[in-house]
């Protein structure tokens, strides 16, 4: 076990999580330094496992939002009442 953070205060880990912890690193800075693919052209075995570690944490900040893609699952903030939807 790895524990993460300043001062190793942070949460603690199986060290067996930090490649994915990595790719999922590099690939979202390629997609926002706009040098790679863009999060259309991810698949979406990459991008389901991302938004679902993600999006519990916007339920303070943004709420009554649902995420649908055609290909993949939805995901649902707060109550859902706005929906978000389209292909990848």
């Amino acid at each position: 076990m790895i524990r993460r953070g300043a001062g190793a205060n942070g949460p603690v880990f199986a060290a067996s999580a930090i490649p994915w912890m990595r790719l999922r690193e590099v690939e979202i800075h390629l997609v926002d330094l706009d040098v790679g693919p863009t999060f259309a052209q991810c698949p979406l075995e990459f991008l389901t496992p991302v938004l679902a570690e993600e999006i519990p944490h916007f339920d303070g900040r943004i709420s009554g939002l649902t995420l649908a893609c055609e290909e993949g699952p939805k995901f649902k903030i707060g109550d859902g009442q706005q929906r978000v939807s389209g292909a990848k």
